[in-house]
């Protein structure tokens, strides 16, 4: 989606493709690779080796005449506003992120093609403006791996406690609520009444807005928890998905498969947020569902996690909003450099550059 087709072993800590890769598909130098979901520009010419393979559910293109088309503009052009729009408005399926283009949709749609020379510097201007957005990705990611670093600094490895620090149950330090799901059948539970968050709003330091609510009815159905609750994904697709955790800013209501752990004076929910981003698999050792992943709300509160004096906890807490606000204000500015790149593509497809 934003660095293209890259491998394993810089994505990823662990191999993640299966041992067997007879089923994989070799993607030859050249060759244009579309994953999904594609109307997030999940796509890519595979440039960097003379062969590869990738995931079995990936398609594959060749470009049938070079003399008249660059590959860096057609990669692109399937990247920009205009192309993800045609994407939309042709995919087919009902769960949002699995919807998929027909093969045959994808080559019928239209590409504009101008000279090959003028291909060639509309594609070297966006190279240039994408340097900023990829600068700044840098820049988020080195301030998301701080974040651990401070907590390892102050507390050590919260898995191994090798500090030697107090432990304690999350159960005994916090109240802990599993959220639910009002019943869609009745539409009076639905509205803007307060946020609805589920487990794709969590994962940065405060959770995203959630993009449905509830009604005063649906309200009094759900569970809510108040600002200052520490919410965190104990359902999911994948077990990787399990201990995805956010602070809330405002009260929320929240789906069934997350569990929040309300404010208390026993533990700082910024230091509880720390140490579950710095140490997740603290959440997945307790996780009972195989290869998709389950933590029900007894087996969260029974999460041992460290607990050193309170005062400490505020330091850290103290150091951390400083870095939180650095990074919200980082994640502000790439969100306007997209804004622009995007601008600056839907000029360049309109002959406008």
């Amino acid at each position: 989606m934003h660095a293209g087709l890259v491998t394993q072993s810089e994505r990823f800590k662990k191999r993640i493709a299966s041992l067997d890769t007879s089923d994989y598909k070799v993607v030859e130098n050249g060759q244009l690779v579309v994953g999904f979901p594609i109307n997030e520009g999940v796509l890519d010419f595979q440039l960097g080796h003379e062969a590869a393979v990738v995931s079995p559910a990936y398609g594959i293109w060749d470009v049938r005449d070079e003399s008249i088309l660059d590959r860096k503009y057609l990669q692109r052009y399937l990247t920009s506003p205009h192309a993800i729009e045609y994407y939309v408005g042709k995919m087919k399926g009902s769960t949002a992120r699995r919807r998929s283009l027909p093969p045959a949709e994808f080559t019928a749609m239209p590409v504009p093609l101008p000279p090959i020379s003028e291909q060639r510097r509309i594609a070297a201007i966006l190279d240039r403006a994408d340097v900023i957005r990829t600068k700044r990705r840098q820049a988020l990611a080195h301030l998301d791996s701080l974040t651990q670093a401070i907590f390892r600094e102050m507390f050590g490895d919260p898995a191994s406690n090798d500090r030697g620090f107090p432990r304690a149950t999350i159960g005994s330090l916090a109240v802990v609520q599993t959220g639910n799901s009002p019943s869609r059948a009745d539409a009076e539970n639905f509205g803007t009444q307060i946020e609805w968050l589920k487990s794709d709003n969590l994962g940065a330091d405060v959770a995203t807005r959630a993009d449905e609510g509830l009604s005063e009815t649906g309200m009094r159905r759900a569970r809510i928890a108040p600002a200052g609750s520490v919410l965190v994904t104990c359902i999911a697709g994948s077990s990787t998905s399990i201990g995805k955790a956010s602070i809330v800013d405002r009260a929320v209501a929240f789906n069934q498969q997350i569990n929040a752990v309300l404010p208390s004076d026993a533990i700082d929910a910024t230091f509880l947020l720390g140490q579950l981003k710095t140490s997740p698999e603290l959440v997945r050792a307790k996780s009972t569902g195989g290869m998709k992943g389950l933590v029900n709300k007894s087996a969260f509160s029974s999460i041992e996690v460290l607990a050193p004096p309170i005062s400490a906890q505020r330091e850290y807490a103290l150091r951390m909003r400083s870095v939180m606000s650095l990074r919200g204000s980082t994640r502000r500015a790439l969100a306007e450099d997209d804004e622009l790149f995007a601008s600056i593509q839907s000029r360049a497809f309109r002959g406008e550059l």
